[in-house]
């Protein structure tokens, strides 16, 4: 260790270090005594090593911090031109990000105490500070400490991949340019924009490839701006940049045409070429919000208008969008994003045996835990996906979920018997999907007698003849096959009777008005009737009371459920009460 000393008069002298690996720290002390004592106690030590320079005086501290950058300042409280812990503020205010370590004669918790609320890392007593171990430890502990306080600001406010600052950070710098533009009576812009269909860049070529493209856009879009702008990345595909400075419209039309435009060059993707267009929603204060959460919602509906009208194209927010079209647009954007962060959860409710009271199958029912809107149904979800495209994935999802989780319960010994899944067969997708389901199962080694599909009965008769064959080659491997909702549709008995499935479910329609209503009570008396006459089991959906359960046990009808059996729980809970009850 080379230890510099302070010659009064002379300045700051200089010392050449032979260690490069060595700390780099700044003594403020103004007793040459004690300075020794420090040296020594560091020269002994046996962690890291130490380049120590040694100044008596604050000011001169604070000029030797002006033009160097040591890894740790050791600072005594008492100085010719400084006391007490204002020398800590000052010590901090000129090198802020750099850790202190104060030196204090006062023997008193307190003190030390309230010098690291003033911004110092550690203290010790000088009498401390001879002791190699405890000063070496307090010094290098200090230097880590500062790091780990610096990375991990860092990962507060910035994305690790691309580097631009994140969601917590953009909000912070919206409400500062908010508040500066109000003073001002000025004006920005908020454009937000994802990339389009990059989920299937994602899925075709893997993470790594989408992790490559998402940095080549971000660095494509901070080319796109000036410096005094913002570019942040929300997550997954989804950017924002604020314009400031604006003189009027024509600057932000710039801007977004200038991005659509670079978006029209490639992007290289682990050494292959991709084109990959961009959807950009705008919004501008103060016309379009007064706050920060208006102008990102009203940017995110203008973007998802722009989708839905051609993508590769910028949009303006328009007053136009009335508060139902703007909550189903964000409602529906959301379905989409939803899948990328993992917000749909499968729930579970059980099919009872009416004779028996024990559970023969379970029915997997989705739900979207929406971060802001909590809890959302299917009858909402799959109106959504249908309007942003993403129904077919959806489905997927929930299919290859369930297959999941029947793995991984028979792999935990726990007991799921049969499980039902909802498909909604929507065109053009249809038949693939009815077509993986043997390969999804075969995958993940999960017997076809554990899953059974259920399907409307409005869409199987809507396309009879695509649809049909491929529930006859699905049962044929195992997996039994049910109508949803029976009695809602416009089939007749003989489609009915050329049907490939195993079971009718009565609508909770027909269910809920049994035992009381006597059309009700004679058409689901019928449909059992019928059911069994063609050799199919039954399950009444919607049971609710005592009375109806009793109806339809005396009626013959096989399997019920409904919430006067189990309401549907989150899936662990669900197989975890089922199981705990020892069926």
């Amino acid at each position: 260790m080379v230890f510099p000393r302070e010659d009064p008069g002379s300045g700051l002298s200089e010392a050449d270090d032979p260690d490069s690996n060595a700390l780099s720290a700044l003594m403020v002390e103004d007793n040459r005594g004690d300075a020794r004592l420090v040296e020594e106690a560091l020269r002994d030590y046996r962690g890291a090593r130490f380049r120590v320079h040694w100044v008596r005086r604050l000011s001169t501290a604070i000029e030797y911090l002006a033009e160097q950058n040591p890894s740790v300042v050791l600072l005594d409280l008492s100085l010719p031109d400084s006391d007490g812990l204002d020398t800590v503020l000052r010590i901090r205010e000129s090198a802020p990000h750099c850790p202190i370590v104060v030196l204090t004669g006062t023997d008193d918790p307190e003190w030390g105490l309230k010098a690291i609320q003033a911004g110092a890392q550690d203290f010790l007593l000088k009498s401390q500070a001879r002791t190699a171990s405890l000063l070496g430890r307090s010094l290098q502990y200090a230097v880590e400490r500062r790091r780990l306080d610096k990375h991990l600001n860092y990962l507060a406010q910035f994305d690790t991949l691309t580097d631009l600052p994140n969601r917590n950070l953009l909000l912070d710098r919206l409400h500062q340019i908010m508040s500066i533009s109000r003073r001002q009576r000025g004006s920005f812009a908020v454009l937000f924009m994802d990339l389009d269909h990059f989920k299937s860049v994602n899925d075709g070529l893997g993470h790594a490839a989408g992790d490559q493209l998402l940095v080549e856009v971000a660095r494509r879009l901070t080319g796109c701006v000036r410096e005094s702008d913002t570019v942040a990345r929300l997550g997954g595909d989804e950017f924002v940049v604020v314009l400031t400075s604006l003189h009027g419209p024509a600057d932000v039309e710039a801007v977004a045409e200038k991005i659509i435009d670079s978006f029209r060059e490639p992007f290289a993707v682990l050494g292959q070429q991709y084109f990959v267009s961009t959807s950009i929603g705008i919004s501008v204060f103060p016309h379009d919000g007064n706050t920060v959460e208006t102008l990102l919602q009203n940017a995110d509906a203008a973007m998802y208008r722009g989708k839905q009208e051609g993508r590769g194209q910028y949009r303006f927010y328009s007053s136009s969008m009335n508060a139902g079209a703007l909550e189903r647009i964000l409602l529906a954007n959301g379905v989409r994003r939803a899948l990328e962060r993992g917000e749909f959860q499968l729930y579970l409710q059980p099919m009872v045996d009416l004779g028996t009271g024990r559970t023969r199958a379970m029915e997997a029912l989705l739900r979207w835990e929406h971060p802001d809107w909590g809890l959302i149904l299917p009858g909402q979800i799959l109106p959504m996906a249908e309007q942003a495209g993403i129904l077919p994935d959806l489905e997927e999802w929930v299919l290859e979920e369930c297959v999941r989780r029947i793995q991984e319960a028979n792999a935990n010994g726990e007991d799921i018997l049969r499980l039902a899944v909802n498909l909604s067969l929507r065109p053009p997708h249809s038949r693939s999907l009815l077509g993986r389901i043997p390969s999804v199962l075969q995958a993940r080694g999960v017997s076809p007698r554990s899953l059974e599909v259920e399907i409307t009965e409005e869409s199987i008769i809507e396309r009879f003849d695509e649809v049909a064959p491929a529930l006859e080659k699905l049962r044929e491997t195992g997996v039994r096959v049910a109508i949803d909702d029976f009695g809602v549709g416009n089939s007749s008995l003989s489609y009915l009777q050329q049907l490939p499935v195993d079971a009718l479910k009565i609508d909770r329609s027909f269910v809920r008005s049994v035992p009381d209503d006597a059309d009700s009570s004679t058409i689901v008396r019928a449909v059992v009737g019928l059911a069994h006459n063609l050799r199919l089991s039954v399950v009444a959906e919607g049971v609710e009371r005592d009375g109806q359960r009793d109806f339809l046990l005396e009626i013959g009808c096989d399997l019920a459920q409904g919430h006067l059996f189990r309401h549907p729980l989150p899936w662990a809970e669900a197989l975890g009460r089922e199981n705990g009850n020892g069926r």
